[in-house]
């Protein structure tokens, strides 16, 4: 028994699934921070008359700002990637 317990306590701590969780969601935060700035960006940014060239200089830098998410995000799974990839195909035939 003790050795199971042992082992399990070994492999908890090599996954350490706590850090992981928070690496995710902290990412996911920041994605959803994007995704508003984004928003706005559409929304409300390109309707103001502002210029071609200060509209593309935003638009640069939030693709900028998604490619460094990309690069800075921790993997994901490829069981949980197909899961989620379900759950928004799901969601966009229910909604249409």
């Amino acid at each position: 028994m003790a050795i199971i317990v042992a082992a399990l306590t070994a492999v908890a701590t090599f996954l350490n699934p706590n850090e992981k969780a928070t690496s995710h969601q902290n990412v996911g935060n920041k994605y959803n921070a994007l995704r508003n700035k984004v928003h706005v960006f559409c929304t409300i940014d390109s309707s103001v008359e502002n210029s071609e060239q200060e509209l593309i200089k935003q638009l640069k830098e939030l693709a900028r700002q998604r490619d460094e998410l990309n690069q800075d995000s921790p993997p994901i799974s490829s069981w949980a990637y197909k899961k989620a990839q379900k759950v928004i195909k799901d969601k966009t035939i229910k909604n249409q």
